[in-house]
């Protein structure tokens, strides 16, 4: 019980700011979030449902792919006889 008095002004300022930023989402951003739950209810239902450890591995590999998409490009060498 201890533990809990002690996050519970934490746990109060996250669900405000989740709160918040909820309530800024545009219509489009709010029927993509309920599109992704329903989703995930409907995989649920239908026994589709992966491990915390499967999960992750795939979370890890889109932010992989993410970073790699966004990261600079190498450019060629200046002394590369090509440009």
């Amino acid at each position: 019980m201890n533990w809990f008095r002690k996050c519970w002004p934490d746990i109060w300022r996250d669900e405000a700011r989740f709160v918040e930023a909820v309530e800024n989402w545009t219509d489009e951003e709010r029927q993509a979030a309920m599109s992704h739950i329903e989703d995930g209810f409907l995989q649920a239902e239908r026994g589709e449902l992966i491990n915390g450890a499967q999960a992750r591995r795939e979370m890890q590999g889109m932010k992989n792919n993410w970073r790699q998409e966004r990261s600079p490009k190498q450019s060629a060498r200046p002394n590369d006889e090509r440009l």
